[in-house]
């Protein structure tokens, strides 16, 4: 490992606050109130898999189950999701967007891509690929030290 002092943590910190401040700004002009940025991440898996598992949405988004159902909650009181009966298993239920949640999905590609553009201004294509490849691997050190831990 390296001795060279390494700032990582209070970089993504930062990259993530001003990031989610940027993004609230964007969303407030545009006069989108029923989500924010934690929701619009929801959202965006669910516009890509509809009908997920609450256990499916927390792997893909990385929040633990127990912060992961009140936010459910709240978009659900929101109109944006709505729970069914998994059709296999009475225990599960599946989380389904709503029509209304439909109407939003042309409006945030279009801020996160303009999102993406901020992010990655003045980089290359290579370098977003490997910046985007660092933190994969970031990513997935650290979800194997948290399998790990929760072995123990």
């Amino acid at each position: 490992m390296m001795n060279k002092k390494v700032n990582l943590g209070i970089y993504i910190s930062k990259i993530k606050q001003t990031h989610d401040r940027i993004l609230n700004y964007i969303l407030s002009k545009r006069e989108i109130t029923v989500f924010n940025g934690e929701r619009g991440k929801i959202l965006h898996i669910l516009w890509e898999k509809d009908n997920v598992t609450c256990k499916e949405l927390s792997e893909k988004t990385g929040l633990a189950i127990n912060t992961l159902t009140p936010m459910l909650d709240r978009i659900e009181k929101a109109g944006l999701i709505e729970r069914v009966p998994h059709p296999d298993d009475r225990r599960k239920v599946l989380i389904k967007l709503t029509e209304y949640a439909q109407g939003f999905k042309k409006e945030y590609e279009e801020i996160s891509e303009t999102m993406t553009n901020y992010v990655y201004e003045g980089f290359s294509q290579e370098e977003i690929e490997m910046c985007e490849g660092f933190f994969k691997r970031i990513s997935q050190n650290l979800e194997k030290v948290e399998k790990e831990r929760s072995k123990k």
